[in-house]
């Protein structure tokens, strides 16, 4: 008869130290810490974004487009837009979460990869990828500084690249975004553009942005 009570035993044993190191949390970066609690008070806003875009090719146009920006803290972060050329009709709308740390978790795994002169580069990989999607976006490097605003974002996309650079402004004590200026360059497509955001409206409510003008009304309970 073999004796399986000495083995039986410890292999319990090590199931159970198995289980309490697998059920320990990994240590968070600080840093990571620190820009997911950025402006812990704001909940929600709406904005106007206008943009001006170059193509930097052949037929070498000049366009604008118009459109209402809303944000609400750890859910979404999107501009749907109001006017744009008949020849650009098919953007939509533009989601901005891989500028957000709060809308991180839920959808990139991140982690810190540089840190220099007070500015801190946060390294994003998508968590689901869209099989269907023929050039979807691989990784994203995000910058932000001593303040913990937004600076710079590079987004690295199968074939292709978009970089921004943003100038953060002060509105109503919050560092938000006043300006963009984007580097596009994708199959098919070189361009840049330069965006402006204004008439932001700080709410505390969760509100959509869908007003049909070109600058959203602000919710009930604007402050």
């Amino acid at each position: 008869m073999v004796d399986l009570g000495g083995k039986t035993a410890a292999f319990a044993a090590a199931l159970f130290i198995f289980a309490g190191v697998a059920a320990s949390p990994a240590p968070v970066d600080p840093a990571l810490v620190a820009a997911r609690n950025r402006n812990p008070s704001l909940k929600a806003y709406t904005f106007h974004a206008d943009v001006a875009m170059q193509m930097q090719t052949f037929p070498w146009l000049r366009f604008h487009l118009d459109g209402n920006g809303d944000y609400v803290r750890g859910k979404r972060y999107v501009i749907e837009f109001t006017r744009t050329p008949f020849f650009a009709r098919n953007i939509k709308s533009i989601d901005l979460s891989a500028l957000d740390p709060t809308l991180w978790p839920e959808r990139f795994f991140v982690s810190v990869e540089n840190r220099n002169d007070g500015m801190t580069t946060f390294l994003l990989r998508a968590r689901n990828v869209d099989q269907s999607d023929p050039n979807p976006l691989v990784v994203a490097d995000v910058t932000l500084d001593a303040d913990e605003a937004t600076r710079d974002v590079d987004l690295h996309y199968k074939s292709g690249e978009i970089q921004m650079h943003l100038t953060p402004g002060e509105t109503q004590g919050y560092h938000l975004p006043v300006t963009f200026d984007v580097m596009v360059r994708m199959p098919g497509q070189t361009l840049n553009a330069h965006a402006a955001f204004t008439d932001y409206a700080i709410t505390e409510e969760a509100a959509k942005a869908s007003c049909a003008g070109p600058v959203c009304s602000p919710a009930d309970g604007t402050r």
